[in-house]
């Protein structure tokens, strides 16, 4: 189980799920990986045993090549989706990547790959009728992340229309998280004026990505967390301030298993309806 730091309640599971096997007379050895890399290291020794070590490293290298280029490939698709002229077009292309980086083995192989299906997504058909906005996707990691806890949310975004650009990446999220030294000022800066304490998760993020979207020029933020995520429901009370003080186009959208992929389809087209007769409102002065 994944451990945790701080006051997001992420941490507590797997001390929890001993208590509930113990309690179960359950001698089942529950291993909780902590996010510090000598704590993974450490863990992962104990659990793979004698292994040869060079394989290893190159197992490890070759997966994070993997997973930059596939967040790569999935930044062109969040833009280049919402407007082109055959509908699909562009996620069957990432769909045939993602099974050739699946048999990828070498480095070359993963940057041929890469180069051609970025040319091919570069060279979409665009439909000069649709009528794009930009929107920018922030708050608490699995939510935003997880394709079915969001019910694939960008895709939504993108067939209404609106490019989305992401403010949470796996890699990000190691480099920060992982690694000394890595953390990016420029958010925690911006978010600073408004929250400047850790408050677990990613609460302060939140804050600093949305207001530098919105300086960035985007049409409009929209916050995912799980129900009850305290990181996130402090994120939202700083924002919905600026929201309210200088009419930021900010929605706040909480997920958990009552949520319907109709009922928040509606809230997010009723939200891009309101960004276009805003658009509109501005054009006319």
């Amino acid at each position: 189980m994944g451990g945790g730091i701080g006051p997001c309640r992420f941490g507590l599971y797997g001390e929890v799920q001993k208590v509930i096997m113990e309690s179960l007379h359950n001698k089942m050895e529950i291993i909780i990986f902590e996010p510090s890399i000598k704590d993974l290291w450490l863990k992962g020794r104990y659990l793979l045993g004698q292994i040869n070590y060079p394989n290893l490293l190159y197992g490890i290298r070759l997966a994070w090549q993997k997973l930059l280029a596939m967040e790569e490939i999935e930044k062109l698709l969040l833009t280049i989706r919402a407007g082109e002229k055959e509908i699909g077009s562009s996620e069957k292309q990432y769909g045939l990547f993602r099974k050739r980086m699946e048999k990828a083995c070498t480095s070359w192989e993963i940057k041929k790959i890469l180069k051609e299906t970025s040319d091919i997504l570069k060279s979409t058909p665009y439909d000069p009728a649709r009528k794009l906005f930009t929107i920018g996707l922030v708050g608490e990691i699995y939510t935003v992340m997880e394709k079915s806890a969001n019910f694939n949310i960008e895709r939504t975004l993108n067939r209404l229309g609106a490019q989305v650009e992401k403010n949470i990446y796996l890699s990000a999220w190691v480099r920060e998280n992982l690694l000394p030294g890595f953390k990016n000022k420029k958010v925690l800066k911006a978010a600073a004026p408004y929250l400047g304490e850790f408050v677990g998760g990613h609460g302060r993020e939140t804050v600093g990505e949305s207001l530098l979207l919105l300086e960035d020029g985007k049409d409009g933020i929209i916050q995912l967390a799980p129900l009850t995520c305290m990181p996130e429901i402090i994120a939202q009370s700083v924002l919905l301030e600026e929201k309210i003080k200088y009419n930021l186009p900010i929605l706040s959208l909480y997920l958990d298993e009552h949520s319907q992929e109709v009922g928040l389809h509606t809230r997010i087209e009723a939200f891009l309806d309101m960004l276009y007769h805003r658009k509109e409102r501005e054009l006319d002065r």
